[in-house]
Parts: C-alpha cells; structure tokens; sequence
C-alpha cells in the first residue's frame, strides 16, 4: 500500500508529462544496490546529442522508466545515441552476429573468401562509429592479415602465371 507522500509525488508526477515516478525496487539487483536506489524518486527527461549524427534527442521519463524498471538495464546506462542510429547499430551488431556464426562454421572456406573478409571489415569498422567503448581490434587484425595474405597469394598467383607465359 502506498503511503501518502508517495500517492501525492505520483499525482504531481502525472500532471507532468516528462517526469515519470521511478520505483527502485523494480529495478535489476545491480542497480538496487547503487547509491541511487536510496534517493531515486523520479525520473526527468534528458536531453543529449547523438553522438553518431549529433542530432537533438530526449531520453524520455517514460522511456527510462520502462529501461530500468521492466527491461532491467543497469541504473547508470546512459544513452548516446538517438533512436534511429540506435536501431542502425542494432541491425549492423546483428549482421556482424551472422557473419560470426557463418566464419564459425565455415571458416575453411571463408578464409580464402575475399568478398566475405572485406564486407566483414567493413561491417566491424562500421559498427566502430556506433560505440563509445573500445573498437574490436583483434576481428578487425585477424580480417585484414587474411586480406593481406589473400592478396600475397594473388600476387605471387599473377607472377606465376606471367612466368610461365
């Protein structure tokens, strides 16, 4: 049962449409157990740059709300991105997902692959404009020695040939 303080920051919390009554019990275990879980009462909008396109966007209450509290997201996430680049950088982190899976079960094959490889980097360098964390350097290694040595092997391959001829 609510109390009564509690019932009356909800009523004022309703008449404002960018602020929403957060609820740190509903939060995930890691984040019930920052220092925000003691003073959190509401969330705010918050406004920021996309830090991909440097557009305007909010992070709203009601978005924050549902990320903490339903989602379970950890407390101290904060948004860089804005919606549409957020969904690009889903889409680009799901097809690096498939070419993984696919290198993981043929990579006999794919090795020698030299569409596959440089789509792949440029997939890896891509998604690398997305994030604020550190790049994939050992992928974007491993991909540009199997290039390198691709394009060895096509040399000496053209060498060859014009030898023999």
């Amino acid at each position: 049962m609510m109390k009564r303080a509690e019932k009356r920051l909800a009523r004022q919390i309703k008449q404002r449409s960018n602020v929403a009554l957060a609820e740190p019990r509903l939060w995930s275990n890691k984040s019930q157990q920052s220092v925000q879980a003691i003073w959190a009462k509401e969330y705010r909008d918050i406004h920021y740059h996309c830090s991909k396109c440097h557009a305007a966007a909010v992070f709203s209450a009601q978005d924050q709300k549902h990320s903490y509290e339903i989602k379970k997201a950890y407390i101290d996430q904060k948004r860089r991105l804005c919606h549409d680049c957020w969904l690009e950088s889903l889409r680009i982190k799901q097809a690096l997902q498939d070419y993984a899976n696919k290198w993981h079960t043929q990579k006999n094959v794919l090795r020698t692959d030299e569409n596959f490889l440089q789509a792949w980097l440029d997939l890896v360098l891509l998604h690398k404009l997305y994030l604020s964390r550190k790049e994939d350097t050992a992928r974007i290694n491993m991909i540009k020695r199997l290039l390198d040595a691709l394009q060895t092997s096509k040399a000496i391959a053209d060498t060859l040939d014009a030898a023999i001829k």
